[in-house]
């Protein structure tokens, strides 16, 4: 045969062997045989992957008898032969079924496979490879199916603590836990007719994520074994234990519109103390998220047309065309455009950097552990409020921003927490002592802006003033099991006491005052100059808003699981609590 003719032979035969397929298939899990959401099926040594349907399956283009790498959080990774239909069984991960869980009963002899309620276990060592997400916040949202959190825009401080949900409940609903013990949430009241409005929540990012080992998140009520804000269930953030190890981590992305670029660099460090098992786990790590912009054209008068009997309340869709005309007339002669009056609409520009540390030192004999951990977070927002045209005379200083401007809403946030805690075994009963500390500090600046009450004299910059919340957790917590007991008996009962303070800073004068206000001989006020007081776009707390406040909670609480048959317990709770401002209230499960 001639060489020509043998190397097209061999092409034809290689082509033949290489013959792309669709592969279309089903992610099963292998005890229930129900699809799995979310699974990635991925071409081994290639770039080519998909990702399950909400019934498990999925199609992709392979070259048939190439590998498949098929890996989901919560499962065992499983490689497979790529073939044109092919049913995929999953195991659940051992190690994950296996832990003793915190939540959802007291009894620490239970694990995730045999838990009496809803437990999910997120290892996020699997899922920060599974989802592009870096802030916590957003990996739990496409993570799992019950929790939720979007990003708000121009809405104040709810801009730079992004509100979170669980079961589709309020934010103040969610009862957030680190190594089992109660996190504080934030200063910051969400309104703005923002998602949960009127409400306040935990920040969990933060946390940052590179010191979690896994996450444990209760979809079931649990006032009555954890307090009233436990009702939509319990998130406990369980910190790494890990020694002798040093990791690293670059993460970086960008969207394909070319903003809101992400960045994050992560490090974790974990050493041994002493010869008894006791560890030190530290972590550091910085978050840059980039802001966004999805702005457009407006259907707003832009120029004042009060002489012509037009308001900035009308668009001209309800308007005559004289509008638009009087305002592209007077663009023209000034060399703009309507881009140029676009209200700035996106995710605001966030600066975050956290420490933190996990402690434990058990004693030689163990039956005595005193344990610690904690950490601090700064971060630094930028975000924007609504932009202020021309028309809107009353907010306007020409003389400052004669074309109008969009103010900046800027943040300090700092956020600090300390627990330490001490457990004992005393003959059958486990003690747990503990005091948890958190304070959450938000200060207010608004750039960009005016007090056009002060009109030229006005500066463009303010100090807004802020709020702080300061919470403090002591508990006393004891559980013993009683095997002789039909199948088993575990019983725990303990106390927590807690004291929070909030507190409101005033802003500087400039920011919330109307220099425009006369008071009269007769007590009446008026206002001379008809101008808005106070930044525009966040007026500062005022004197009569400043102030600090205290209250105190006192609990008591009992758990008690029986197992009568290996297939029949029954778990039952109680807990009376006492606010000092509003009363007592007693729930059950």
């Amino acid at each position: 045969m001639k060489p020509i003719y043998l190397l097209l032979f061999s092409v034809i035969s290689l082509s033949a062997f290489a013959q792309d397929i669709n592969v279309r298939g089903r992610v099963l899990d292998a005890i229930t045989n129900e699809g799995i959401i979310g699974a990635t099926i991925k071409i081994k040594d290639g770039t080519t992957g998909a990702v399950t349907d909400v019934n498990g399956n999925f199609s992709l283009m392979s070259v048939k008898g190439s590998t498949l790498e098929v890996s989901a959080v919560g499962y065992k990774a499983a490689e497979v032969a790529a073939q044109s239909s092919v049913s995929i069984l999953l195991s659940s991960s051992v190690n994950d079924l296996s832990n003793v869980t915190v939540i959802g009963t007291r009894d620490v002899n239970r694990s995730v496979a045999n838990s009496p309620v809803p437990i999910d276990i997120i290892n996020l060592k699997t899922a920060t490879k599974l989802s592009p997400q870096l802030d916590l916040n957003q990996m739990l949202t496409y993570l799992e199916p019950s929790f939720n959190s979007v990003r708000q825009s121009s809405s104040d401080g709810t801009e730079h603590i992004d509100p979170a949900s669980l079961r589709g409940l309020g934010p103040d609903q969610t009862l957030v836990l680190i190594n089992g013990k109660r996190r504080h949430n934030t200063s910051l009241l969400n309104n703005q007719g923002t998602f949960g409005n009127g409400s306040v929540g935990t920040d969990l990012n933060t946390i940052p994520s590179s010191a979690i080992d896994h996450i444990e998140i209760l979809r079931d009520g649990a006032s009555a074994q954890y307090g009233s804000d436990a009702i939509a269930g319990v998130i406990n953030i369980v910190l790494k234990k890990n020694t002798n190890t040093l990791n690293a981590g670059l993460s970086g992305g960008i969207t394909s519109l070319g903003d809101g670029a992400t960045s994050a660099l992560n490090l974790n460090w974990g050493g041994n103390l002493g010869k008894n098992g006791g560890f030190l786990n530290l972590t550091g790590e910085v978050y840059y998220r980039g802001k966004t912009s999805r702005t457009q054209n407006h259907n707003l008068i832009i120029f004042d047309q009060s002489a012509l009997g037009n308001y900035f309340a009308y668009a001209f869709a309800n308007d005559s065309a004289i509008s638009r005309a009087y305002d592209d007339s007077v663009l023209a002669s000034q060399n703009l455009t309507r881009d140029d009056f676009n209200f700035q609409v996106g995710d605001a520009q966030i600066k975050n950097g956290s420490a933190f540390y996990n402690l434990s030192l058990p004693s030689s004999n163990g039956r005595m552990e005193f344990y610690s951990f904690g950490g601090f977070s700064y971060r630094d927002g930028d975000g924007f409020g609504f932009r202020r045209l021309p028309s809107e005379y009353e907010n306007m200083v020409y003389s400052i921003f004669p074309n109008g401007f969009q103010p900046n809403t800027g943040s300090h946030i700092y956020d600090e927490s300390f627990a330490a805690g001490l457990r004992l075994k005393t003959g059958e009963w486990n003690w747990d002592i503990s005091n948890t500390l958190g304070d959450n500090r938000f200060d207010f600046f608004v750039n960009n802006t005016v007090n056009a009450s002060m009109q030229g004299a006005s500066p463009t910059s303010f100090s807004a003033g802020g709020h702080e919340f300061l919470q403090n957790t002591t508990n006393i917590d004891l559980d013993r099991n009683f095997k002789n007991v039909l199948k088993g008996f575990n019983l725990a009962f303990g106390g927590e006491f807690r004291y929070e303070q909030y507190q409101i800073r005033e802003g500087e004068e400039a920011s919330w005052k109307n220099f425009g206000l006369t008071t009269l001989p007769d007590g009446t006020v008026e206002d001379t100059l008809g101008l808005a007081g106070g930044s525009q776009s966040f007026p500062g707390f005022q004197p009569y808003n400043a102030g600090k406040h205290s209250r105190t909670n006192g609990a008591l609480y009992v758990d008690g699981a029986l197992q009568i048959t290996d297939k029949w317990l029954i778990d039952a709770a109680a807990r009376f609590e006492n606010y000092s401002d509003f009363g007592s209230a007693v729930s059950g499960k």
